[in-house]
């Protein structure tokens, strides 16, 4: 069994690592904070496919930084930039929730009005 051989039934039983990758690329690129107070989820799915590319933690920082809601974003773009990817998921998570909270205040207050 020849090296070329072997290579094509990997790549046929496991797929194309590079496709894989290229693949993870862009939907991390495409992910985007849907919903304000849902900070959770959108860092979650941000993590997980964080974790199968292996960047460093700056790019991942700028890049879940762009998915954000511009409201969250304004907020973030605020603060010290997190050393980590995890402190800036914890950090997004906080805004978030500050976020939503100031949003609902503001609705209840026309409301009462």
């Amino acid at each position: 069994l020849g090296y070329e051989k072997f290579k094509s039934l990997l790549i046929e039983n496991f797929g194309d690592s590079e496709k894989q990758r290229y693949a993870l690329i862009e939907q991390i690129l495409n992910l985007k904070q849907k919903t304000l107070g849902k900070a959770a989820y959108y860092t979650i799915e941000f993590r997980r496919l964080a974790s199968r590319i292996g960047w460093e933690d700056k790019v991942y920082i700028d890049f879940i930084r762009r998915g954000l809601l511009e409201i969250v974003k304004k907020e973030f773009n605020k603060t010290d930039i997190p050393e980590s990817l995890f402190d800036a998921t914890n950090l997004i998570i906080t805004l978030d929730k500050k976020c939503f909270l100031n949003l609902n205040e503001k609705q209840k207050f026309k409301i009462n009005k």
